[in-house]
Order: structure tokens, then sequence, then C-alpha cells
């Protein structure tokens, strides 16, 4: 499955070469399917994942996305790409994705069915990423209409994790104490 991105508008401190080395980033993911003609997003969930470049050698890198969101990495996508020096560019059929020397992250395409797009930023930190798909044409045994968007928006950081607004309510349950999320 295919996730939307988008990106925070923080400040990014790092060179972006220093994205492509190091432990992956880690952090929250949200996900909402937005139907057509309905005034507010039918599903929202939200849960946790990651995201890492995985050297292949010569420059090239596999980006590698993962969400939990109903169940361990029950979404996420992987692209090859090649570094050219605070670059980065990746495709995988119709896809492709990008990483300017900023840090912006951009791209997309048609597949499956579906148009998805990716928005972002990145830095040696923080991967904040929305991933986009809408929708373009029903199969047999759909339950949603053509245009149906699905915006999955990815909040990463390297070192340490924020746990996702339904597992920090959970495990204040859980120890009997109050817990304040950060809501975007």
């Amino acid at each position: 499955a295919m996730v939307w991105i988008a990106a925070c508008a923080a400040a990014y401190s790092s060179e972006p070469t220093d994205v492509y080395k190091r432990d992956p980033y880690k952090g929250a993911v949200n996900a909402e399917v937005i139907v057509p003609g309905e005034a507010s997003a039918r599903d929202k969930v939200s849960g946790t994942g990651s995201a890492e470049f995985v050297p292949l050698g010569n420059g090239r890198s596999r980006l590698v996305v993962k969400a939990n969101l109903r169940r361990s990495n029950d979404s996420g996508f992987v692209i090859e790409g090649q570094q050219h020096g605070a670059e980065w560019a990746g495709s995988s059929g119709d896809l492709k994705i990008a990483i300017d020397r900023t840090g912006a992250i951009s791209g997309g395409g048609v597949e499956n069915r579906h148009r998805i797009t990716f928005g972002g930023r990145t830095s040696a930190e923080r991967f904040d990423l929305t991933v986009q798909t809408e929708k373009l044409a029903s199969t047999k045994g759909d339950t949603l209409p053509d245009g149906t968007r699905m915006v999955f928006d990815y909040e990463r950081r390297r070192g340490s994790v924020r746990p996702a607004p339904s597992e920090a309510s959970s495990s204040a349950a859980a120890d009997g104490k109050s817990k304040k999320t950060c809501k975007r």
C-alpha cells in the first residue's frame, strides 16, 4: 500500500547529506480516509512507523517507509534510488520521489489505479512526509467511490520516539496516570 505524507513547517538544522546516514527515523503516523461529498474524514487512525535509507553500494540506497496502524507493517512503501551529493532520487515503475539539497521531499505518479503524491521535508534529525493516494478507478468489490483519498502523515525523528495519541492514551490507562499528547 502506498502512503501520502505532508510536511511540517518546522526548522531543519542539519546538512541534507546527513539524511542518508545513521539510524532509522521512528515516530508517529496518522492516516485518514476522505470520501468525496462527506463533510469529515470517514476513518482516522494513528500508529507508529519508521523510515530509513538502506545502503546498497555505489551511492544507491533503498528508502523503506513502514507504518503500524492496525497491525504491524500494514502500510508503507519501498523505493530504490541514487544519491547525488546532497540530493537523492528514486523510482519504482511510474512512481518517482526526490529529496533536494534543502531536504524538500517531492514526487508522485500513478500505481494500481491510484494517483500518489509525496511531499515533505527531511534532515538528519527529522523525516516528515505526507503521502496521499487518490482512487482513480474502481475495481470489482470496491466499497469506496472514485476520488476517495487516503492521507498518511508521518512525523519521524532520530533519537527519541514520541508515542502516537492512541498509544499514549492506552499506556496512561494502563498505569492509571493521565498523559498529555502532542497534536498538530
